[in-house]
């Protein structure tokens, strides 16, 4: 299974090899949810869906009641439950690096006087951590066409490594592609779906 990273590192240097990836792994993950189904259909065969004769139902046929439910092997205590006094817990801290300041300015007192022109003594500072909003970036290259005044011939300049179409993804989102469907095994429907409604575009899944 390929890390988060590693994935990146392919589409980086490598989008052919990043391509040749998602269809190994989309088929490795067909071929797994085949031989589940087929595992599940087989476990539920019995004597009364199938070919089967009674005695293969075992001791889970021949015995109607139900099994009583496993009792908890957690030793009862007279701590409450959650976390315990003196655990030292995980909080949200303020940052010394905050990437936007928004400045709220006082400009009238309740007396009504104007604090326009008047400067600050102290500053509430409140912080609220949150992710940007999902957008695209959209970087155009344009390569120079040039004619040479000497001898006429056209000179063009040369497109990065990997730019090789009029329109397409860049590796950052292909590589993220790959690794919700392979890692976390989100459907191609539904992560076409996903990524339409996040970001205004719905890639179609890799052809076998």
């Amino acid at each position: 299974m390929f890390t988060k990273e590693q994935l990146f590192e392919i589409g980086r240097t490598t989008p052919e090899a990043l391509i040749d990836t998602i269809l190994l792994l989309q088929e490795q993950v067909q071929d797994a949810t085949l031989r589940i189904t087929q595992l599940e259909e087989q476990i539920a065969k019995n004597s009364r869906n199938s070919s089967k004769p009674p005695s293969s139902d075992g001791l889970k046929r021949a015995d109607p009641k139900p099994k009583p439910k496993p009792k908890s092997l957690r030793i009862k205590t007279n701590q409450k439950q959650g976390g315990q006094e003196g655990h030292t817990g995980h909080t949200l801290e303020q940052t010394e690096t905050p990437d936007h300041t928004i400045r709220i300015p006082v400009t009238t007192c309740s007396c009504c006087t104007d604090l326009t022109n008047v400067q600050p003594t102290n500053l509430d500072c409140r912080q609220v951590f949150e992710i940007p909003e999902p957008k695209l970036e959209v970087f155009e290259y344009q390569s120079e066409i040039k004619i040479c005044p000497n001898c006429g011939q056209t000179n063009k300049g040369q497109f990065p490594e990997g730019v090789n179409s009029s329109v397409q993804y860049g590796p950052r989102f292909r590589g993220m592609l790959v690794y919700m469907q392979n890692q976390h095994f989100i459907p191609a429907a539904r992560l076409s779906q996903m990524v339409s409604d996040l970001y205004g575009t719905a890639p179609s899944a890799p052809s076998h």
